[in-house]
């Protein structure tokens, strides 16, 4: 048994042996791997446990063959961290033929300064070059299809890369922590750019994507803070977290379709360049007037927030909805003519947007999300055209339901551009919302007909001029809390209900409370 266990090991030590070997080349000697199933090609060989396949310093030319013994072996590949953490590595020459490059292979060689990549490279392995931070320039061949996951991360040194047209897809981290990297042109036929792809490009100062790309991944550009430009097609479906966060130098936002613009998934403030750029460009020309093409049927959330360069909007009938913070922030709007069709405006959708003096809010709209006029401390009339439809209003029935209703600080409200100050409720309405007419300063009287039936919270809440209310349903309308908390308004209801409003909740608050003739 002995001897078959020393038998075994010899036999083991030799296969070890016979596959991997040394050869000295202009110098330098390196270790080879030999090829399973490849006859007559081997590779650098691979690193393992943290330690490189080769230590080496200075420069290294590989040659394109090496021979062992009467066989003469191609070089057509540099192993997985074939040279990782070599940090007196300064130049590589990477011979014709070679055709991947394994992932980690040049990993922290902080001392490169140049690597020969020759056009016959097909493959860059996953953080091939990540940590050579003193790399200055690298040509991706032509053959290459993907720079994959953080292949040029933090090459701190690299100021320009040329993508070639053969690259389909750049990879998570793929150049993120390039701080010297002023330029990269994208080419067509890249579709996809992962996650973090170019974070903490500190010194790219624009950049174009191209149509062929639907999606911008999170944190893709975030921390290039000395971008004053970017270019986004109208390809675009979705731009994700974080996406430009930080890009604080921005100025100008381009883009080349409206209506696509209009559809993108903005997953959060920062995913939206405008946070930061401020202004926005179509084809080139500056958007002041924002026109929404026919066609779009919404505006989807944060599309146009923190625009400050916007100072009119047109919407087209085919609008159906205004996404939350779409245009939050936009303070150069003077006046708003919302469309007849659109149906809901989302929270925050004109927050804060202090130029605003007017506003026209259609029939249609039957929601408007919390907070939707927060801070529009400019306005000074609300117009509309139909009362029945601005009662069936849902404003919501949060803390934040109040600031969703425009009147909270425009205070007058006009009719068919009539202004009203003495409102009557149409016939046929059965219910009035949450904060209807809240802040309605400029109302004097209101007349409830019959057919309400419930009244909701804060409906006349802060209406400071109103001095008399005509209820005239005989039987008290169910009403919400605080509907004329400190007022002193008269209360006109019919003579027989006299004793009922006095003794139903809320309506038993008002001290004056008289009762009228009512027609039938």
């Amino acid at each position: 048994m002995r001897h078959l266990l020393s038998f075994i090991l010899s036999l083991t030590c030799f296969m070890v042996s016979a596959e991997d070997f040394t050869y000295t080349h202009e110098g330098q000697t390196l270790t080879y791997t030999i090829l399973e199933g490849k006859p007559q090609t081997c590779k650098l060989k691979d690193g393992t446990g943290g330690k490189p396949g080769n230590s080496v310093s200075g420069k290294v030319v590989i040659p394109s063959s090496i021979q062992k013994g009467n066989i003469l072996y191609k070089v057509t590949g540099i192993g997985r961290y074939a040279f990782c953490g070599c940090s007196g590595l300064t130049s590589v020459t990477l011979p014709n033929g070679v055709t991947s490059i394994g992932d980690g292979a040049f990993k922290d060689c902080s001392g490169l300064t140049s690597a020969a990549i020759p056009n016959s490279v097909a493959l860059i392995g996953d953080d091939a070059f990540s940590g050579c931070s003193r790399l200055t320039s690298v040509n991706i061949p032509n053959g290459v299809k993907s720079i994959r996951l953080q292949t040029f991360f933090n090459c701190s040194s690299l100021t320009s890369v040329t993508i070639p047209k053969s690259v389909t897809s750049i990879g998570d981290g793929a150049f993120s922590g390039c701080s010297g990297l002023t330029s990269v042109a994208i080419p067509n036929s890249v579709t996809s750019i992962g996650k973090s792809a170019f974070n903490g490009c500190i010194s790219l100062t624009s950049i174009a994507i191209p149509n062929s790309v639907t999606l911008i991944e999170d944190d893709t550009f975030s921390h290039c803070s000395s971008m004053t430009s970017v270019d986004i097609p109208k390809s675009i479906k979705l731009i994700g977290n974080f996406a430009f966060e930080f890009c604080n130098g921005l100025t100008s936002v381009n883009i080349h379709d409206v209506a696509a613009w209009c559809n993108i998934d903005f997953t959060d403030i920062y995913s939206n360049p405008l946070y930061y750029a401020h202004n926005l460009h179509l084809n080139g020309e500056k958007v002041t007037k924002l026109v929404i093409p026919d066609g779009v049927t919404s505006i989807g959330k944060i599309a146009f927030e923190e625009c400050y360069g916007l100072t009119s909007v047109e919407f087209p009938n085919s609008v159906k909805s205004i996404g939350e913070h779409a245009f939050f922030n936009c303070y150069g709007l003077t006046s708003l003519d919302i469309t007849e069709g659109v149906k809901s405006i989302g929270g925050t959708a004109f927050a804060c947007c202090s130029g605003l003096t007017s506003i026209t809010i259609p029939k249609s709209v039957t929601s408007i999300g919390g907070n939707a006029f927060l801070h529009c401390s400019g306005l000074t009339s609300v117009n509309i055209h139909d009362v029945a439809a601005w009662c069936n209003i849902d404003f919501g029935s949060n803390v934040f339901s109040s600031v969703s209703n425009p009147l909270c600080y425009a205070q007058n409200l006009y009719l068919n551009g009539e202004k009203v100050t003495e409102l009557v409720i149409p016939d046929g309405v059965t219910s009035i919302g949450n904060v209807a007419f809240y802040g309605y300063n400029s109302l004097t009287s209101i007349t409830i007909p019959t057919s309400v039936k419930s009244i909701g919270e804060d409906v006349f809440l802060n209406c400071n001029s109103l001095s008399s209310i005509y209820s005239l349903n005989p039987i008290p309308p169910k009403m919400g809390r605080t509907l004329f908390m400190g007022t002193k308004v008269r209360l006109y209801v019919p003579n027989e209900a006299l004793e009922a409003y006095r003794t139903v909740e809320h309506w038993k608050q008002f001290r004056n409370i008289q009762g009228i003739d009512v027609k039938k």
